[in-house]
């Protein structure tokens, strides 16, 4: 017999407990009749989450309960309407976050005020504190907490059954304060720089009377809990308002740009914007061309791209030989500063070829490399003359004469060929010797090739073939370039 057994895949553990915003419902206006709506939204948490709505203690059904309604947009909030408000919505209400790492839970009052007409008494004409005028004014001289309450102004005359508007009045025990944004601060925070892959904290803090509602956007929109997974907000009242923040865990080039921040709450609002500058190292120069050559020389120009959002420092210039790596130590490096675009790389070798590419350097770090150009520097007239150079009596009337050529570093081209140049050194000038050259009017020969020997017949005085008789110099061309 086979038994086969399964076992259950392993449950995701969270984390990271739930955290919510706080809301609340704007009690000061709202009055029978009325909608209502508040959202209960995410500030983070790991997934699964549950949210859920209580009524004074009791749980909200997913439907109707009294003419509440839950509507759940997205994973990340979940918001209760009211379509119809009356006395009976009076009362807590509670939204409850929980996942496996936690729970939290966050409740507002909401209170509707009542309009039966029997409450209303008639302020006119005037009484009191109040000066009610036929336009529809009243004036309170000075205001007291017993004149708070809703204020009906009835209009009617001969024709319907006239119009009506209820106001509430609300009055604080102390002075109300709008949300505000401290100056200083705004202007201390309005340019935040930060290093790609780092975590940007974008905050402000806020004063006024609670509650006070923070929102946050950019340049694709509103900024919500679901808007982006890299967008976290984190909120801690203050004795004085509160203390706002935007952190992005890691920020990349698409995150720069401008933040704006509104705050407000039942008597002002205020706003502020703060530019976010994501730095990272600079792009690769462009459009690299060699402008001049020369035998020891060569100069290039290039383009600047995209410096990083920091400014650049240096370009840096490297050559080698194609034989070589980029990661070998003979490399070459010439640094120009960040205002120049071009620049002559000087100390190479004649007839030689080169790699050249250019890097540009900033605060963060070095941009990858240009593309590669190859260049060969232009040749010189050898600097080392032939050597081994050896002379012997072939006859009575002619010499042979052997070399090697001049050391393969000192070439400084490709060698087209010799110049032989002799002629009879006289007694009188044995112990001071006259060396030919070319434009000496005497007696030679060229001889083509790289390796040259050459044999020379030329009626020599007979008995005097040998070196004591015969003084010969080597040089080593290009023949139709020049000579040392």
């Amino acid at each position: 017999m086979i038994t086969v057994g399964f076992t259950s895949a392993p449950k995701f553990v969270s984390s990271v407990p739930p955290k919510l915003m706080p809301f609340q419902f704007m009690n000061t206006v709202l009055r029978e009749g009325m909608r209502a709506a508040v959202s209960c939204q995410l500030l983070e948490g790991d997934r699964p989450i549950d949210l859920v709505w209580e009524f004074e203690g009791k749980p909200i059904s997913g439907g109707v309960t009294k003419g509440i309604m839950i509507r759940v947009p997205d994973e990340y909030s979940s918001t209760l309407v009211i379509d119809l408000l009356s006395s009976v919505h009076n009362g807590k209400y509670t939204c409850i976050a929980e996942n496996s790492a936690g729970r939290e839970h966050y409740s507002s009052e909401l209170t509707v005020q009542s309009m039966q007409p029997g409450d209303y008494k008639d302020i006119f004409p005037p009484t009191g504190n109040s000066s009610p005028f036929t336009n529809g004014t009243v004036r309170f001289d000075q205001v007291r907490k017993s004149d708070e309450g809703n204020y009906l102004c009835e209009a009617r005359n001969d024709v319907g059954s006239g119009l009506s508007k209820v106001i509430f009045l609300k009055v604080n025990v102390r002075v109300s304060a709008p949300a505000k944004f401290n100056t200083e601060e705004q202007s201390a925070n309005s340019l935040i720089s930060v290093r790609v892959g780092e975590k940007a904290i974008l905050g402000y803090r806020v004063g006024g009377d609670l509650p006070i509602l923070i929102e946050w956007g950019n340049k694709h929109g509103k900024i919500g809990p679901h808007s982006n997974h890299s967008y976290t907000f984190r909120q801690q009242e203050l004795e004085d308002g509160i203390l706002s923040e935007l952190l992005i865990a890691s920020v990349d080039r698409s995150d720069s740009g401008a933040y704006s921040c509104r705050a407000s709450n039942p008597f002002g609002s205020d706003h502020t914007i703060v530019s976010l500058k994501v730095q990272e190292p600079p792009e690769q120069p462009g459009n690299l061309r060699v402008v001049e050559v020369g035998s020891r020389s060569v100069g290039i120009s290039w383009l600047e791209n995209f410096n990083g959002n920091s400014p650049l420092i240096n370009f840096i210039i490297q050559s080698k030989f194609p034989s070589e790596t980029w990661t070998e130590a003979e490399v070459e490096e010439l640094a120009v500063p960040a205002t120049q675009s071009t620049a002559l790389v000087e100390g190479l070798t004649p007839s030689s070829t080169y790699h050249v590419r250019v890097l540009a350097q900033n605060g963060v770090g070095f941009s990858p490399p240009s593309e590669v150009v190859q260049v060969t520097t232009t040749e010189e007239a050898p600097e080392g003359p032939p050597i081994e150079i050896v002379a012997e009596a072939d006859s009575s009337t002619r010499l042979r004469v052997r070399w090697a050529p001049p050391e393969r570093a000192l070439w400084h081209g490709q060698i087209l060929g010799y110049y032989l140049g002799y002629r009879e050194l006289s007694l009188a000038l044995a112990d001071h010797p006259v060396l030919l050259s070319r434009e000496d009017g005497n007696e030679g020969v060229e001889i083509t090739g790289e390796n040259g020997r050459s044999l020379l017949h030329s009626h020599l005085h007979r008995n005097l073939a040998d070196l004591h008789g015969y003084h010969f110099k080597t040089v080593e061309v290009p023949i139709r370039k020049g000579f040392k």
